[in-house]
């Protein structure tokens, strides 16, 4: 399944212990829109992007984001890389999204959310 979200085009997702919406993988294309005046010179894509993902993935497992509570950043996302988005861990309040480079050598960001269940609203 391909599709566009923010930008990205998301290639498939990926299955992981029998949830497929627990882990993405997509790819930032080298013309995309979104780093063009990102450093023109040297473009990388915006931590912003790698903060939607994130809350895009925890958004699909059901879960309702009230906060950021950290977020940090590790290494450069620089096109045409591809990002696999999984949720790392869940635990009661809080969901934690680890955004890598496709083949997993390199760690983007660790992004983490105070959530709410939808069955719980």
């Amino acid at each position: 399944m391909t599709f566009v979200r923010s930008g990205f085009v998301v290639d498939h997702e990926l299955a992981y212990h029998g949830k497929a919406s627990n882990v993405q993988l997509m790819k930032v294309p080298e013309q995309s829109i979104l780093i063009k005046g990102h450093f023109p010179s040297d473009p990388i894509l915006p931590g912003v992007y790698l903060i939607d993902t994130a809350a895009g993935l925890v958004q699909k497992s059901g879960s309702v984001i009230l906060s950021i509570e950290r977020a940090r950043f590790m290494a450069p996302c620089i096109p045409p890389e591809e990002i696999l988005a999984e949720i790392s861990a869940t635990h009661e309040n809080r969901s934690t999204v680890t955004l890598w480079s496709g083949d997993k050598t390199k760690k983007f960001a660790v992004v983490r959310f105070g959530v709410e269940a939808k069955n719980e609203l």
